[in-house]
């Protein structure tokens, strides 16, 4: 009796093993996500890989593009995947994010540089195949880097004294100085002269005094007899090229506010004022700026006064490194 129960119950057990058996056998098996690379405190998996092989072959189709073989385009994958990990490692560091303001700003810059609201390019996207959500953590990675870019890029950039005497020149040759006087003319009677000596110097002698008491203006208006007599003999401001030669060397001469002497022409004598020159001129504006972080330990019953030195000490060679890889990496992007 004991050795059928014995065997009846071996039979319900192999039954069950094979019932079982045949189950897992018809199920489909789902691999695990596994990672492929460690770069510095982040990790690159499997999947990541395969997702940025589609999106690189994808570039190449719409470039039209040759393809690369698969060990090519999984060897660009990786490098292109590690210099974003170590970017945005640097990024957490230094505290560069993006808002969720700023990405939507940008997103929505693009639906209207072509044309379509937010939804149509939510629309044009999803149908390609792709997905959003991965859209727009691709551009919010774009807009880190050139963030970064910039501060990297602008702290290391070294203008010489050259570029800069060479930009200060530049310009100046495309602002060049100009001349901003007045003018007061006394005409000979004739063209000649010799005929009106006495009038003339007696009208040149009259302005001058006038001059010591009354405006230029005032004065260019009563007895200049020149066209511009009715705007006080204002010339405005005018470049070299543009002046007669007669009134280039005392305009150089002079001061702002300075009149010159009486110069004597052929067709009769001129007084000029200098109201101003215009130049180029740099403007020089210095800003200070200052931004300090900080890492503390604190020395305790457990942790010397040597442990904490030790310690810093490895954090500074762990930094010094990590820096000088990330900027191999970001100058390597900048070409």
């Amino acid at each position: 009796m004991i050795a059928k129960l014995t065997f009846f119950v071996v039979i319900i057990i192999l039954q069950n093993f094979l019932l079982v058996n045949n189950v897992f056998t018809t199920e489909k098996y789902v691999e695990i996500d596994n990672i492929i690379a460690i770069v510095e405190s982040n990790s690159i998996t499997k999947l990541e890989l395969n997702n940025k092989k589609e999106k690189i072959k994808k570039t190449f189709i719409q470039q039209e593009l040759a393809i690369p073989n698969d060990k090519e385009i999984t060897k660009l994958s990786l490098e292109q995947l590690i210099t974003e990990k170590l970017v945005l490692e640097y990024a957490l560091m230094k505290g560069i994010d993006i808002s969720e303001e700023q990405l939507s700003n940008v997103l929505n810059d693009i639906a209207q540089s072509n044309n379509i609201s937010i939804e149509d390019l939510i629309k044009e996207i999803e149908m390609d195949g792709s997905s959003f959500s991965n859209f727009r953590e691709d551009i919010r990675k774009q807009l880190i880097f050139q963030q970064i870019k910039r501060r990297i890029i602008s702290a290391n950039l070294k203008i010489s004294e050259f570029e800069i005497d060479s930009f200060i020149k530049l310009q100046k040759e495309n602002t060049p100085t100009k001349y901003n006087y007045s003018h007061i003319f006394i005409e000979f009677i004739d063209g000649n002269k010799d005929l009106s000596t006495s009038k003339i110097n007696e009208k040149l002698d009259k302005v001058i005094n006038k001059l010591k008491e009354n405006s230029f203006g005032e004065v260019a208006k009563a007895y200049s007899d020149s066209p511009m007599a009715k705007n006080g003999g204002l010339m405005g401001a005018k470049l070299i090229d543009e002046i007669p030669d007669i009134f280039i060397e005392p305009l150089r001469s002079m001061n702002m506010g300075e009149i010159s002497e009486p110069i004597y022409t052929s067709s009769g004598i001129h007084i000029i004022k200098l109201n101003k020159i215009e130049e180029f001129q740099m403007e020089t504006v210095v800003v200070r700026q200052s931004k300090v972080q900080q890492i503390m330990l604190k020395k305790n019953q457990i942790v010397s006064e040597d442990d904490i030195k030790k310690k810093l000490k490895h954090m500074k060679h762990h930094i010094m490194q990590f820096v000088l890889n990330f900027m191999n990496v970001v100058m390597r992007m900048s070409y």
